[in-house]
């Protein structure tokens, strides 16, 4: 099936540049278009096993090979051939599989064994799971202050919801470049004291803002019953809170949120 590449896809493809950034999104043709730039790479003279090509799963890099492969074999030729016989062993994986390779060939210069093996999913979760065992048994026993206020905001001593937001930190964490610097700014900005500039305070602001409006509303609605009932004292006291929560916005949340508790 030929591809009606885009204008840009065109570009990409015509470049002889040794370096080209694509940016992409999710289904907008980036594998066919990366296996048609391999393929014209082949074409002009260059051996797969001359290039490097990492992909973000192993579905990606199995259709590359294959679709490789089918290509490779409508073209043919003793070069078409021996590129054939290379694919097998070319270097098209995954980023993690390229790496786990790479570990294993030069172990010894990282000062490392040769023992190495990438752990699978289950026994990874297992192991996390084991380690937060053992970090909450041993804050329990020292009866540390901050980690008994932690526990109670989050759900108190069965620690399902406090182990819950654990892994959820974790598995967000390992998106960021560098965790330890994202950490720093973050601890930084959220222990801010002045709590108009506190980005933790800013997020449960606008929560809270919004919360508001919703309570307003209902309040509202409230009013219509008890005046459609002529209930005076009910109306009465639903238009006092009306009045204070009508005073709520993003500028002044902060001054007044101590006379709404």
């Amino acid at each position: 099936m030929i591809m009606d590449f885009t204008d840009k896809q065109k570009e990409f493809l015509r470049s002889e540049k040794s370096r080209v950034l694509v940016s992409a999104s999710a289904g907008s043709g980036k594998t066919s278009t990366l296996i048609e730039k391999v393929c014209r790479l082949i074409s002009s003279g260059v051996s797969l096993d001359k290039m490097l090509i990492v992909t973000f799963t192993e579905n990606s890099s199995t259709e590359i090979k294959s679709r490789l492969s089918n290509s490779l074999r409508e073209n043919v030729g003793e070069y078409s051939a021996q590129q054939l016989d290379l694919l097998p062993t070319a270097d098209i994986s995954t980023m993690h599989s390229f790496c786990y390779k790479m570990i294993k060939k030069y172990f010894f210069k990282l000062g490392l064994k040769s023992n190495i093996f990438i752990l699978d999913e289950d026994k990874a979760l297992f192991y996390k799971s084991q380690a937060i065992e053992k970090t909450l048994k041993h804050y329990s026993i020292q009866q540390d202050e901050a980690f008994e206020n932690l526990t109670e905001s989050l759900g108190g001593r069965d620690f399902k919801k406090l182990k819950a937001t654990v892994f959820a930190i974790d598995s967000f964490l390992q998106s960021v470049l560098d965790v330890d610097s994202f950490l720093d700014t973050t601890i930084e900005d959220s222990y801010n004291l002045n709590l108009n500039q506190n980005t933790a305070c800013q997020y449960l602001n606008t929560y809270s803002v919004s919360t508001i409006s919703y309570i307003k509303q209902s309040l509202n609605d409230l009013l219509c019953i008890a005046q459609q009932m002529k209930a005076e004292l009910y109306a009465s006291n639903i238009k006092s809170f009306i009045e204070l929560f009508s005073s709520v916005n993003k500028d002044n949340f902060f001054s007044i949120n101590r006379s709404i508790i």
